[in-house]
């Protein structure tokens, strides 16, 4: 199930007060965990901060020219980083957990098909 998430500006040093130069994303982009959410400035360096979920952009806290120190809102993410789904079969096919396929595709019918020889 999808939830809310409340995206903060992570740890960037001792910096306070850190221009947003560019917001890269827009309410209704996908986002993948990892993906650049907005750019920071500080006076020594320029840093892209990655979203760590992945999910649906909600409602965007901040816009270019603002100032953010750790712990600001970002943004609102619908999160939809859960784990996908496995097969039920993860291995070889046919319910077979092992890589041996041609011991698991002889095994079809016989009841043995779980584990490998």
């Amino acid at each position: 199930m999808a939830e809310l998430k409340k995206i903060l500006v992570p740890d960037i040093g001792n910096f306070k007060d850190v221009s947003v130069i560019e917001v890269l994303v827009k309410v209704g982009d996908t986002v993948n965990a990892e993906d650049s959410l907005i750019s920071l400035e500080t006076d020594k360096a320029a840093m892209d901060v990655p979203s760590p979920y992945s999910g649906v952009i909600k409602e965007i806290k901040i816009k270019a020219g603002d100032k953010v120190s750790q712990g600001s809102v970002i943004l609102l993410l619908d999160s939809s980083d859960h784990p996908p789904p496995q097969p039920p079969f993860p291995k070889g096919g046919s319910g077979c957990i092992c890589d041996n396929t041609a011991y698991c595709s002889s095994s079809i019918g016989s009841g043995n098909t779980n584990t490998c020889p």
